[in-house]
This record gives structure tokens, sequence and C-alpha cells, in this order.
């Protein structure tokens, strides 16, 4: 819908490679993907801690270099402007499925709740940054 808004071709939109790159990504994306997105596909992480090497390693690659270090925005979207088909909805997609993975405890739920954030924030900055 983002994409749509802004006018980003159809083809143009799987631009940033380490959004799809199976070799990054947490490996239940791709089962996920590959079941068809179907709710019946639900995916549920079987070793936490592996899946939380996995998603930082692809978050931190998809995210521009501006934001290495700090909570200002900066000038370059590329990498969130053309995420690919599943980009932001598998940003969704883990953090759900690491949420239920965590029930209950707190310092798991603290972690989660600390990258539910970031996502949002980087969300919010989208929107802005593609606005007229």
């Amino acid at each position: 819908m983002l994409f749509v808004q802004q006018g980003v071709p159809e083809k143009k939109r799987a631009r940033g490679e380490a959004w799809s790159d199976a070799a990054i990504r947490p490996q239940i994306v791709g089962k996920w993907v590959g079941g068809g997105r179907c709710r019946g596909s639900r995916q549920q992480i079987q070793d936490l801690r592996e899946f939380k090497k996995q998603w930082t390693e692809w978050y931190r690659a998809i995210q521009p270099d501006w934001h290495a270090g700090g909570r200002v925005y900066g000038a370059d979207w590329s990498k969130w402007t053309s995420p690919g088909q599943n980009g932001i909805l598998s940003i969704v997609a883990c953090l759900s499925w690491w949420r239920e993975k965590a029930g209950s405890d707190m310092d798991e739920l603290a972690e989660w709740r600390k990258n539910t954030e970031d996502v949002q924030w980087m969300l919010t900055g989208l929107y802005s940054s593609i606005q007229p």
C-alpha cells in the first residue's frame, strides 16, 4: 500500500536484496513464504535463541546506514521503500512469532518490546518520508 501511494513501479519494489536473502533472514520466514503465507501454515519458533540471532543479523542488514547509531531519521530510505513482496509483512510476522514464543518471560518480552518499538519507529519514519 505504501508503495502504491508512492508510485513505486512493481518491478522496482524488490531492490533491498537483504530483505529476501535466504542466507540472512530468519529461516522461519522462508518456511512461511514457502507455505504461501497462509494462516493455516502458522509458524512456531523452535529455538528462540537461534531465532533472535538470525533476526538481529537480518534486521541490521536491512537498515539504512544512518540507523546504526541513533534515533534521528536520515534521508536515504531506499532499503525500506523497496523491500519486495514479503518484506515488511515478514518483519511483522517475525515479531508475532517472537511474541508468542516469549510467553510470559519478562526478559524475553522486554527484548521483544525493544525490537517492536524500533520497527514501529522505522515504519513511522518510512511513512513520513513518502508523504508529499
